[in-house]
């Protein structure tokens, strides 16, 4: 997986993942919330946060906090990827957009929410990868704080898991215009670990 975090005009921060896994979504928030589902079609609904999971490429997705009295219907009066900022409510923690390929991006006002984003959709890589009994190993909140930090325009951090007999590898390789500039090595116990940095190369 790829993931960048940028700056963006009107006091935005911006998320851009590929893949971006729906289910990742859904840990970010409770059930007391909502989201404003937006179809590409002028259509909009409001659905429980839980839900966020089941919609797919090419659908917009609008966090609503608890007790928000917006309607089904509501459109924000720019497409999301023009003009995100008009699509933010005055409670509004997080806007996504699923793009083809489950790639996306994520907007919000915080890097909070980005970086519990990005670390749902590490957990939800790791699963694909590890075998079925095991785990993905959990990240410190220092390690996600090192990983979710804003990079210069170009710059990607690459993803790739590798598992051993009895621990795992994770290369964590930035990379500026495709040329690799830095590679970091997590390590982890097999089963039940968690990430530990410091190896770099």
């Amino acid at each position: 997986m790829a993931f960048t975090l940028q700056r963006e005009p009107d006091d935005l921060w911006a998320l851009y993942l590929r893949p971006l896994p729906p289910s990742a979504l859904q840990t970010l928030f409770d059930d007391s919330h909502e989201a404003l589902v937006l179809d590409g079609w002028g259509r909009s609904r409001r659905i429980p946060w839980s839900q966020v999971g089941r919609h797919a490429a090419g659908c917009e997705l609008i966090h609503l906090a608890p007790h928000s009295e917006v309607e089904d219907g509501w459109e924000p009066p720019c497409p999301l990827l023009i003009a995100p900022s008009e699509s933010f409510l005055p409670d509004t923690q997080l806007v996504v957009s699923l793009l083809g390929g489950l790639h996306g991006v994520a907007f919000s006002r915080s890097t909070k929410p980005l970086a519990r984003l990005l670390n749902a959709s590490i957990q939800a890589h790791s699963q694909w990868i590890l075998p079925e009994s095991n785990t993905p190993p959990t990240i410190t909140d220092a390690l996600l704080s090192e990983l979710a930090c804003p990079t210069a325009e170009g710059i990607w951090t690459h993803l790739s898991l590798h598992v051993h007999r009895r621990f795992v590898t994770m290369d964590v390789c930035r990379a500026d215009e495709g040329a690799i500039v830095e590679v970091d090595r997590w390590v982890a116990e097999l089963r039940d670990g968690h990430w530990r940095g410091g190896w770099r190369f």
